[in-house]
C-alpha cells in the first residue's frame, strides 16, 4: 500500500465490495460527521476507486459536504483489496459482525485456497477452528484440480 495521503474528490470514490453484509451503518457515519474533523485517511484500491477502508469516513465526508478526501492508494489485485479490507475493518472502527466474518472468511477461502485456515482466522478474526470446517471446502477443490490436472502437479503445459 502507498503510504503517500493525497486528497481525491469524493465523487470519484466509490463504495462496494465491503466484508459487511449489512452495508454502512448510518448512524454510525452520522457520528463520526459530528465529530468533523481529523479522522484519518481512507484506503482506496487505485484500479477501481473502491473504498477499502473507510466507507463511513466516505458518508461523514459527503454528510458534512467535503469535496475532497484524503485517501491512499492500493494498487494490489481485487482478492487482495478484499483482504485488506477485512484486516482494517476486523482491526478498527465499527466491528464486523461474526457473520460478516464469516462470510469473508469464505469468500477468502475460495480467492486464495492456498492459505492455511489460521491465516484466515487471523485476518478476520476467526479461530483457525473455526475456519477449519471450510476446510472440506478446500479439500473437495484440491481433488477436483488434481483430478482436472491428471496425475501432475499442477496444470498441463
Amino acid at each position: 500500500m502507498n503510504s503517500d495521503v493525497v486528497k481525491v474528490s469524493v465523487d470519484a470514490v466509490r463504495t462496494g465490495d465491503s466484508p459487511r453484509l449489512d452495508g454502512e451503518d448510518e448512524d454510525h457515519a452520522r457520528a463520526l460527521a459530528e465529530l468533523g474533523t481529523g479522522l484519518p485517511p481512507i484506503t482506496v484500491h487505485r484500479g477501481t476507486m473502491r473504498v477499502i477502508d473507510g466507507a463511513h469516513r466516505l458518508r461523514a465526508a459527503r454528510l458534512l459536504g467535503h469535496t475532497e478526501i484524503a485517501a491512499r492508494f492500493y494498487d494490489g489485485d481485487e482478492d487482495d483489496a478484499f483482504v485488506l479490507a477485512v484486516t482494517m475493518n476486523a482491526s478498527h472502527g465499527l466491528p464486523l459482525t461474526l457473520a460478516d466474518r464469516t462470510a469473508a472468511a469464505a469468500r477468502i477461502l475460495t480467492a486464495r485456497p492456498q492459505l492455511s485456515d489460521r491465516r484466515i482466522g487471523k485476518v478476520t478474526g476467526l479461530s483457525g477452528t473455526t475456519v477449519g470446517p471450510s476446510a472440506a471446502v478446500r479439500l473437495i477443490r484440491t481433488s477436483s484440480r488434481t483430478a482436472a490436472w491428471g496425475a501432475t502437479a499442477g496444470p498441463a503445459r
